[in-house]
């Protein structure tokens, strides 16, 4: 049947990663009714994810979900060059880091534990535009000790990445991220 793009597996988990008083619950564009609607592909980008499918294929290059595949269709705007090269880098980070190996729930625990106070809001604008505030002072790389954590911040940082774009219609329009510097200094940067 056709590809099924009502659903973002990861759609939840930047709430998760949020502190529960920083999360509004009444506004109205924090709903998740939005999760039905604008995950129809045009002809055109039906034709861009075929095209990149079938060079991934012939490349032997794999991806997650048929809405992944459509995300990485839609980011290259049809560039099968682009795209391919996009899934590669993915697949490289993912197999490196050994991603499948931590699941979802793992990492966001271990972010929500050693780097808490690093997610400061989340919401949409009036466009419906997805983003988030983040406290870069409160990333303290001294923390990722192990391949295992380093595994986790990982796992969690990409798929709080890829919650940000639960339906296709926000994979096309981005997401913004708003940056607080305060205290930010060389403890939160790793030389090695």
């Amino acid at each position: 049947g056709p590809p099924d793009f009502r659903h973002h597996p990861s759609s939840d988990t930047f709430l998760a990663l949020l502190p529960p008083e920083k999360i509004d619950r009444d506004d109205p564009n924090m709903s998740s009714t939005d999760m039905l609607v604008g995950n129809e592909l045009s002809d055109e980008e039906k034709g861009w994810m075929k095209a990149l499918e079938e060079a991934a294929k012939a490349e032997g290059v794999s991806w997650d979900s048929r809405f992944m595949l459509a995300s990485f269709a839609l980011v290259a705007k049809g560039d099968v060059k682009k795209g391919l090269k996009r899934m590669k880098n993915w697949n490289k980070v993912s197999e490196e880091f050994k991603l499948k190996d931590v699941s979802e729930a793992e990492g966001t625990k271990w972010f929500q534990e050693h780097m808490g106070n690093f997610m400061i809001g989340a919401g949409r604008d009036k466009q419906g535009l997805i983003g988030y505030g983040i406290q870069l002072g409160s990333f303290l790389p001294s923390v990722v000790k192990t391949d295992y954590d380093e595994r986790c911040i990982i796992r969690a940082v990409s798929d709080n990445m890829r919650s940000r774009s639960p339906t296709l219609a926000h994979v096309r329009r981005g997401i913004f991220i708003m940056s607080d510097m305060k205290g930010y200094g060389w403890a939160n940067i790793s030389l090695s």
